[in-house]
């Protein structure tokens, strides 16, 4: 089996065995759904990326949860959130460049079809993700790329500089996810805070 043919058979194989995060006890927020992108808000995950998930989780205070905002795409979604990016980006941002939004549509939503990672969307090993207090409201992490705001968006963004006094609590909430997602074996994508993948099983 060739490289091509191996990625393409995973794409097909592991939905079947994907589990729903509800079930898990998470609060969903798809970000495919709210954006109109998809028909329903249901994310799914390999089982082990669920069970890493709520691993993650106990190291959270208590009452608090993830909001789980994307994990499992197919790539018929990964088309349609492609060019969703790409029009949304270019009407907020007519000032940047052909060249320069190419390259934020990489770091977004990257349209290959072949992958070669198991901790992508796509093989349902990476997770959008951020935090709810025990009322339910969604700590400030910052920025999104949708925002424009390219460098805020990065993980470490809040760690290379100082941090002014209305920024520390972003600071100290990108810490608290750094921690839990660490804790459980994720591994951050650095351009973008709330982007965790697990490679350590297929399963």
């Amino acid at each position: 089996m060739d490289q091509e043919a191996f990625w393409l058979h995973w794409e097909q194989e592991l939905p079947k065995s994907m589990v729903n995060l509800v079930d898990y006890g998470f609060e969903i927020k798809r970000s495919l759904f709210t954006k109109g992108i998809c028909k329903e808000d249901r994310c799914f995950a390999r089982p082990a990326v669920a069970d890493a998930l709520s691993k993650a989780k106990e190291q959270l205070p208590a009452g608090y949860n993830f909001v789980i905002l994307d994990c499992y795409r197919s790539w018929e979604e990964q088309q349609l959130i492609h060019q969703w990016n790409k029009d949304y980006l270019s009407k907020e941002n007519p000032n940047w460049s052909t060249e320069y939004l190419d390259e934020q549509l990489d770091v977004m939503s990257p349209n290959d079809r072949i992958i070669p990672r198991f901790d992508k969307h796509r093989y349902g090993g990476a997770v959008d993700l951020s935090i709810i207090n025990a009322e339910g409201e969604q700590l400030n992490m910052g920025a999104f790329l949708a925002d424009g705001k390219v460098e805020e968006c990065r993980l470490l963004f809040y760690e290379m500089r100082n941090v002014e006094d209305a920024e520390k609590e972003i600071q100290a909430n990108r810490r608290m996810l750094i921690n839990a997602m660490e804790f459980a074996a994720f591994e951050p994508y650095l351009p973008e805070w709330w982007h965790w993948g697990f490679n350590r099983d297929i399963a």
